[in-house]
C-alpha cells in the first residue's frame, strides 16, 4: 500500500471509528490506522471473528473485546472485500468503547 493511501484512510478513520484495520485470512494486520504508516503489524487476537467473515461473506458487528494493539474495549464492526466471489480480506472499523459511550451519553 503506498504512503499516501494509508494516510487518506487514517483521516477518514477519525471521522468514522477510532481506527480502520485491513485483515489477511491468516489474520495477519495489512494496515491498521491506530500505528504509523510502516510500522510491523501483528496477527490478531480476535482470530475467531474474522473466520466467520470470511466463511460467511457477510458483515458482522462484534459484542466488547479487547484491541490487539490499542489494549482497549471496544467493538469491531467486520465487512468482507470481495474480489471475484471470494472475500479476499476483512475490513474492520473499530469503535472505542469509552468514545462510543460518551457518544451516547452526550444524547440523553
Amino acid at each position: 500500500m503506498r504512503r499516501s493511501t494509508f494516510l487518506s484512510i487514517t483521516e477518514t478513520a477519525g471521522e468514522l471509528a477510532h481506527h480502520i484495520v485491513l485483515y489477511e485470512e491468516s489474520g495477519q494486520q495489512v494496515f491498521n490506522t491506530l500505528v504509523t504508516y510502516g510500522t510491523p503489524l501483528p496477527v490478531t487476537k480476535n482470530l475467531a471473528r474474522l473466520r466467520t467473515v470470511f466463511g460467511t461473506g457477510k458483515p458482522r458487528a462484534s459484542g466488547l473485546s479487547f484491541g490487539t494493539i490499542s489494549r482497549s474495549a471496544e467493538i469491531f464492526v467486520d465487512v468482507p472485500v470481495v474480489r471475484d466471489g471470494k472475500v479476499i480480506y476483512v475490513l474492520t472499523s473499530v469503535l472505542n468503547a469509552s468514545r462510543l459511550h460518551a457518544i451516547l451519553s452526550s444524547q440523553k
